[in-house]
């Protein structure tokens, strides 16, 4: 039986077949493009949070990322026709949570993951049809690392001044519990091929 994913990807086949607004080459150029702008905004995030833990502990790390890694993400998205996010099952930040198709690309990389997949490998591509048009989809998986445990993991990881910080910038939490190897998340990327 076939995955609703393999389901939904076989369906924008047949409509890029049947509308020939979007060409194989045009989606291959747009993972490509995705690919190295996920890894410039994991570049720039990874340092802006080795910066803050530096200065002020993983303390000043909760707040860099409240509030210096949406404008990281903003100017990336600004310097591009891409729109990327982070996004997660659990998230931290209500504005990250995934919309639908997300969602579903979540599950599927954590039922690909408990059969053994390879985190690095968790990656998904495809063209889907929204109310405003046609779009390219692009998700990459983040694995869940020691250092990451510091603010996402369970209460004996995260130290007493950090889990206030925590409740102090996001009341709404939900990205604790994780274990090393656990999916964390996804960059997620976007492109408009038609309106």
């Amino acid at each position: 039986m076939r995955s609703l994913l393999q389901i939904s990807l076989l369906a924008s086949t047949i409509l890029l077949a049947t509308t020939g607004i979007a060409s194989p080459d045009a989606q291959q150029q747009f993972v490509a493009d995705s690919k190295k702008m996920i890894k410039a905004l994991a570049t720039d995030l990874k340092h802006t949070m080795r910066t803050a833990v530096r200065s002020g502990g993983f303390e000043q790390a909760v707040s860099a990322c409240q509030i210096q890694a949406p404008l990281i993400k903003q100017s990336h998205n600004q310097e591009s026709d891409l729109e990327i996010k982070r996004t997660s099952l659990k998230w931290r930040n209500p504005n990250n949570s995934p919309d639908d198709w997300e969602r579903q690309v979540l599950l599927a990389f954590e039922q690909k993951k408990q059969a053994g997949v390879s985190i690095k490998q968790l990656h998904h591509s495809e063209v889907i049809k929204t109310d405003t048009g046609l779009e390219y989809r692009f998700m990459k998986a983040i694995p869940i690392k020691s250092v990451c445990l510091k603010c996402h993991g369970d209460e004996s990881q995260i130290a007493a001044p950090v889990a206030t910080a925590l409740k102090q910038q996001y009341p709404l939490d939900n990205a604790t519990q994780f274990k090393l190897g656990d999916i964390r998340g996804a960059f997620s990327v976007r492109k408009t091929v038609e309106r």
